[in-house]
């Protein structure tokens, strides 16, 4: 927490300054390199803490929505299409209670990969785990997300796919972004960032983020929730646009949104859930 606020604080005085670096931005777009395998990752995290179905309250709206793990298993378990898909579930705190409940319900697809990590990271110990333990070999789609996601979401996978395979410079899509950081001292900083609990990528690109990254998953050694969201969260998206990819969302008009590195008013200013009818949800693609 400490180093987080002097972080903070050393960015805060050398914005007053003039010192501080923007993001760097490849003016070439970077192509994604080819899919070599028609494997579908889809990675889930959640905490053993949380019930199976919760709801959750978005910040100052007070929009409340039905999710948990339950709605991932089933939208799974829907899914009619030809890709194979690998399930990969990571739980913070796993032992051996919340496995037998989990085993024991209804929805639960005993193909599923299931593995116990620390909590320290949240979503991006689980993210972190999976990018540096599970995803070598040949570059794939995958999907990371957590258990937050409306349950109303149908299923997403084939049409998702499709269009990020369309867009080649695409890095990370998304469901929801922000335009700026909450966790700052600058107030009108514009720092646009896919948010992260629902993304589609490429094993390739989450490999080369890594590498970018000095060898560690952002957010992944941070224990401090707002240290997360700054060096988890907001730095995929500025690594990935660093790298000369294109950032975007499916938006509520099931539109494809990039999010420009230059200020645009087209952005909303802060968080994108702060302004929808259903927060959290996978929107379907219908203006392509």
């Amino acid at each position: 927490m400490i180093r987080f606020y002097l972080f903070v604080v050393l960015e805060y005085v050398l914005n007053i300054l003039h010192l501080n670096k923007k993001m760097q931005v490849q003016a070439e777009k970077k192509q994604r390199s080819p899919i070599l395998n028609n494997e579908v990752i889809v990675h889930t995290h959640e905490w053993s803490g949380y019930a199976f179905e919760r709801h959750k309250v978005i910040k100052y709206t007070s929009n409340k929505f039905l999710c948990g793990l339950r709605f991932h298993f089933e939208r799974l378990q829907q899914y009619k299409g030809i890709r194979p898909i690998r399930n990969i579930l990571t739980v913070s705190d796993l032992d051996a209670s919340y496995s037998e409940r989990l085993r024991c319900e209804k929805f639960f697809d005993k193909s599923a990969e299931i593995y116990g990590v620390p909590n320290r990271g949240m979503d991006f110990g689980g993210y972190g785990f999976v990018v540096k333990n599970l995803i070598a070999g040949d570059n794939k789609y995958i999907f990371l997300t957590n258990t937050s996601v409306n349950a109303d979401s149908a299923i997403f996978i084939d049409e998702y796919i499709d269009i990020f395979s369309a867009h080649n410079n695409l890095g990370l899509l998304g469901i929801s972004y922000s335009s700026k950081v909450y966790q700052s001292l600058i107030r009108n900083n514009y720092t646009p960032h896919v948010q992260s609990f629902f993304l589609l990528t490429t094993t390739d690109i989450l490999r080369e983020i890594t590498t970018a990254n000095g060898g560690v998953f952002p957010g992944e050694n941070e224990d401090y929730k707002l240290s997360i969201i700054r060096l988890g969260e907001a730095k995929l998206s500025q690594l990935a646009v660093t790298l000369g990819y294109d950032i975007g969302i499916i938006n509520e008009e099931g539109t494809l949104q990039l999010l420009p590195v230059q200020k645009d008013s087209s952005l909303v200013d802060g968080d994108y859930r702060l302004f929808v009818k259903k927060p959290n949800f996978i929107n379907r693609i219908i203006n392509e």
